[in-house]
């Protein structure tokens, strides 16, 4: 492996441009956690 990312990336997530790793998409993480806070 050459450590480029190569599978889908879970929502929430995102790639970075330049340095081609995952890092967290804050707008869509809020989204994220109103989901999981009113699950049962």
């Amino acid at each position: 492996m050459n450590g480029k990312i190569t599978e889908k990336i879970p929502y929430g997530f995102m790639r970075h441009e330049k340095y081609d790793v995952v890092v967290m998409d804050r707008e869509k993480m809020e989204s994220v956690k109103l989901m999981f806070k009113f699950m049962p």
